[in-house]
């Protein structure tokens, strides 16, 4: 108004980094601890990162939030920050980039886009308001596509299968794929050669081969036994490297309780090899068949032909966590080797002085460590607060398995496999299973899971050479991507805290001390019972001494330790404090 002195409000509030930090403080977290990259500071907002998806081992696709919709980012650990996309008239959603880097699948609102990273056009790959999404997955190599949509006038699971580089549908497969019937599960089983998928309803097994055009259905068919009163499920499948066979458990019976599972409930588990042949029948390798009373977790192929699984006992846990400590619930072992309708592949040489050697019955390896990590407990679980008024909160509707095995692999075996396990509640790691064998010991590995586990860093993923992780991170209030090397942690230098913490015990020494009466000195301090229920008789992070090491995620312990008595104090250590 005239008359009036200049406003010293802000206009907007991306003014508020304009502001100069005058004090000069220390915002120290265990993600500047572990010297990781800040990818979401490049370039510098106030906006979190709600979503990422790896485009490659320095680089990811983001969702960052607008006042009313969002855009998407592509974030780089060697190079600034870059807008790919403006904000829309809905909002983007299910990034998926393709192994090679070159596309991306999104969502904006229910409708399907590809394009290519960074400068391409979005193309829808539906007809609008035509098609809902359920599933997809891109080929291990090339530009094809396939997954599953709903049709929103007949409300039938279709299979689509779509070539992003030449910006068309595979017309003929997917009518053949239209007649044979709806399917429960919407995951594609794309074999490493690119050419070849298999889908799953449970109860069947169809296989599409691409370089034939042919659609090949019920190659495996497993229908409820009247006779014994018995249902089974197709619960894994997994191809082998060279893409000329497939392995698969069957699980027989069902969990007599709801709510938690046993292993001993079900009546047994088989395990399967078959191969295929060019006109898509299979010839089974009875020799490597095996059945067990417990539970089979198929996760790969030792080499061609031997596949490689875990067995044992699994329970549901008494107390419930998203980290699976399975190191003495599981064995590993190696099918028995190939019959005389493959050709057999020797095994290699585990180490300069030991082999392995060839027998009929399956081979126990020596498992240093297996750990199970969950994103969710259920499919609508809110997995992170993203700040902006509690306005933005980030779901996830994916169940994530991340396996940590510890094995010593031969060499060339591939170090990561995904799988989609159909097994029904109460089984505790249905749908994605992602398994990684990394070149690291437990001693290296343990303090990764907890760190995952105390900290709550459900959405992560590691790089394609195995050496980096990317997360995002609430320690700074909204979401922020975070990437580093893996080994690092178990290398944090906390030399860089000590002043710090220095500096705090001194101002906290300055203070009076919250629980004292007027009049009463520190060594008459009485301790009040009824103050001890407000300690949790738990930690999250266990008794690990990696996490008594983090710094805090935002949030001052020192006030805290202060107050509590002495035998009180040890405790605090162990508890990992969480930010404001």
């Amino acid at each position: 108004r005239p008359g009036t002195q200049k406003s010293g409000l802000l206009s907007e509030g991306k003014n508020l980094l304009n502001i100069p930090d005058i004090f000069g403080g220390k915002f120290e977290t265990v993600e500047t601890a572990l010297g990781f990259t800040n990818l979401s500071s490049s370039p510098r907002e106030l906006n979190p990162d709600l979503e990422f998806s790896l485009l490659s081992n320095e680089a990811v696709v983001t969702i960052r939030p607008e006042e009313k919709t969002n855009r998407l980012m592509l974030l780089q650990t060697l190079a600034s920050g870059v807008q790919i996309l403006p904000p829309g008239s809905q909002n983007y959603s299910n990034l998926r980039c393709s192994p090679d880097g070159e596309y991306l699948t999104f969502e904006q609102g229910e409708e399907v886009f590809v394009m290519k990273v960074p400068n391409g056009k979005p193309e829808a790959i539906f007809p609008a308001k035509s098609k809902i999404l359920l599933d997809l997955a891109w080929a291990p190599s090339g530009s094809i596509l396939a997954g599953i949509v709903l049709d929103r006038q007949t409300n039938n699971r279709e299979i689509f299968l779509f070539d992003a580089k030449n910006s068309r549908h595979f017309n003929q497969i997917e009518e053949s794929l239209s007649e044979i019937g709806d399917y429960q599960y919407p995951f594609p089983y794309w074999a490493p050669d690119g050419k070849k998928l298999l889908f799953s309803s449970g109860n069947e097994i169809n296989y599409i081969d691409l370089s034939q055009g042919k659609v090949f259905q019920g190659v495996v068919r497993k229908n409820f036994d009247d006779k014994n009163s018995e249902t089974s499920t197709i619960s894994e499948i997994v191809w082998a490297p060279d893409s000329q066979s497939f392995a698969w458990v069957e699980a027989r019976g069902q969990a007599r309780d709801k709510l938690d599972f046993d292993s001993n409930d079900f009546k047994g588990y088989s395990l399967y090899r078959v191969c295929l042949d060019s006109v898509g029948r299979l010839v089974e390798d009875t020799k490597q068949r095996y059945v067990s009373s417990q539970t089979i977790r198929l996760l790969g192929f030792w080499t061609n032909d031997r596949m490689l699984f875990l067995e044992g006992r699994l329970k549901s846990q008494k107390i419930s966590s998203n980290l699976w400590d399975l190191s003495e619930i599981f064995h590993a072992k190696i099918a028995g080797p190939a019959g005389n309708n493959v050709t057999p592949v020797k095994l290699p040489i585990l180490n300069s002085s030991d082999s392995l050697v060839i027998s009929s019955e399956p081979i126990i390896l020596p498992l240093e460590y297996c750990f199970a990590f969950k994103n969710l407990e259920n499919k609508f679980k809110n997995v992170y607060n993203a700040g902006h008024g509690n306005m933005n909160q980030l779901f996830c509707d994916q169940l994530i398995t991340t396996w940590f095995v510890g094995l010593k692999t031969p060499t060339g075996l591939q170090s990561r496999w995904e799988t989609f396990n159909l097994m029904p509640s109460p089984y505790p790691f249905p749908e994605r299973n992602i398994t990684y064998f990394l070149d690291l010991s437990k001693s290296v590995l343990k303090p990764v899971v907890e760190l995952l586990e105390a900290y709550s860093l459900y959405r992560f993923e590691i790089s394609g050479d195995l050496k980096k992780i990317f997360f995002l991170s609430n320690s700074r209030g909204p979401l922020t991507l975070w990437t580093g090397a893996l080994d690092k942690i178990c290398e944090m230098n906390l030399s860089n805290f000590r002043e710090m913490e220095e500096e705090k015990k001194s101002e906290e020494d300055e203070q009076p001390g919250s629980f004292l009466e007027q009049g009463e000195t520190e060594t008459e301090k009485t301790w009040d019972t009824s103050r001890e229920k407000q300690i949790p008789d738990k930690t999250r992070a266990g008794d690990s001494p990696f996490l008594q090491k983090l710094p805090p995620l935002g949030g001052e312990s020192g006030e805290q330790e202060k107050s509590l008595p002495q035998e009180n104090k040890g405790f605090l250590k162990t508890l990992p404090p969480i930010g404001q």
